[in-house]
């Protein structure tokens, strides 16, 4: 388009805005009165109770804002909205919405508005694919065939939720789980443990530095990384992985050997990283099926010359209970209700680490796991959460230890 000459150059003023002020054909407005209603939804001490008998209520999600979003959607939820024509001629636009795992429904699709008038749509979002907890971003927009007006979309199904990951450190144990519906329904929770790790002894020669390691890693090891193929079969509730300081020589003398751990996925690329130091393990649910690498470097060796240590390795998988866990919950859950879960273990041998799966199913089908860390070793202490494992590839391979870095802390 052609600028004047004021307009050029990065400190043009804002009048000099390229988009013509007439795209905005249509927007939301919420006034004095939606706040109040908004605001006495939301049991506002700023507003008075006399106030909200007379203006009513209006939920956090019908705010009449240009952004939708429904942060719980167990099975469907309906979006209300009202959009102005501010144009100079009236027009008549028609709804298109995009939300993935969602399908959204606009009504009516079609709305005719003369200059200034208002009209008022509702957007119902129904899950179909979208994971439980996870968020779901996407579009609505209204067009008429000039101008768009185009709306952030968003949404979270959520149908139970509870703690992604229990830690504990005593043999014998009772714990008490909170836990939250999102519709109603049966419940049922699945015990898959708790067991110890299949292990691994291993040795290291020398220490070497992360960058080299994960590139050492990558092309199949050597005498400074020792690797494991650990094949994960399809239907796998959890895995996890580890190297702990009670498991090698100088750590059962009260030294480190400095060992980092790698994962590497069936795609060859990083899954997961946990550096040196006391209980790390990096652990997932619902791991996708293949074979994995399970590298071991030691960035010095306490005795200068090699490190002696043993790799742990749990595969969870349904129904796999080992008879030293026992779970009491609800057998009905109510919409937006709360309950608890109560879990009671025992046999636990000391010095052994455990790992386990609670699943959550809901109407017979399984919504949400819960990970059991239960490791009652001494003297190292309470045990660490695990390092959540990378979910899926990245688009482009991962190079090099910034590479690495970067990839850590989006899993973190």
């Amino acid at each position: 388009m052609n600028c004047p000459a004021r307009c050029r150059g990065a400190r043009a003023p804002a009048s000099c805005s390229p988009t013509p002020p007439a795209i905005r054909a249509s927007y939301y407005d919420a006034g004095t009165l939606d706040w109040q209603r908004f605001l006495c939804g939301a049991e506002s001490i700023g507003v008075a109770p006399e106030t909200c008998r007379s203006v009513g209520t209006t939920t956090d999600t019908n705010l009449n804002q240009a952004a939708l979003t429904a942060p719980s959607v167990a099975v469907s939820e309906v979006l209300s909205r009202t959009v102005k024509n501010v144009g100079a001629t009236a027009a008549t636009y028609r709804a298109q919405a995009q939300l993935d795992g969602f399908d959204v429904a606009v009504s009516p699709a079609e709305l005719t508005l003369a200059p200034g008038e208002t009209g008022s749509f509702t957007a119902t979002l129904t899950r179909t694919t979208a994971e439980n907890l996870a968020w779901s971003y996407g579009y609505l927009e209204w067009s008429d065939g000039a101008h768009r007006v185009r709306s952030p979309l968003q949404a979270r199904a959520m149908v139970i939720d509870a703690p992604e990951y229990l830690i504990g450190d005593q043999r014998i144990g009772r714990k008490l789980i909170p836990i939250i519906a999102g519709s109603s329904a049966r419940l049922k929770v699945g015990v898959s443990g708790l067991v110890p790790p299949h292990k691994d002894v291993m040795t290291v020669q020398g220490g070497i530095g992360v960058d080299a390691a994960l590139a050492a890693c990558l092309a199949g090891g050597s005498a400074q990384v020792a690797t494991k193929t650990v094949s994960i079969p399809g239907g796998t509730l959890a895995a996890r992985f580890a190297v702990f300081d009670s498991d090698s020589l100088a750590g059962s003398q009260g030294w480190s050997d400095y060992l980092n751990l790698f994962v590497i996925d069936p795609h060859g690329q990083l899954a997961g990283f946990v550096p040196y130091g006391g209980n790390g393990s990096a652990a997932t649910t619902n791991p996708e099926p293949g074979d994995y690498t399970i590298c071991v470097a030691s960035e010095g060796p306490h005795n200068g010359v090699s490190a002696t240590f043993a790799l742990s390795t749990w595969v969870i998988a349904p129904g796999q209970d080992a008879g030293n866990l026992r779970v009491s919950a609800p057998a009905m859950l109510g919409k937006g209700s709360t309950g608890t879960v109560g879990l009671a273990w025992s046999g636990l041998d000391e010095g052994k680490y455990y790992y386990g799966v609670l699943a959550y199913q809901l109407n017979g089908q399984t919504e949400l796991l819960t990970q059991l860390a239960m490791d009652p070793i001494l003297p190292e202490g309470l045990p660490q959460r695990a390092v959540p494992m990378r979910k899926s590839a990245p688009a482009a391979p991962l190079m090099g230890g910034a590479a690495l870095r970067e990839a850590i802390s989006t899993v973190h």
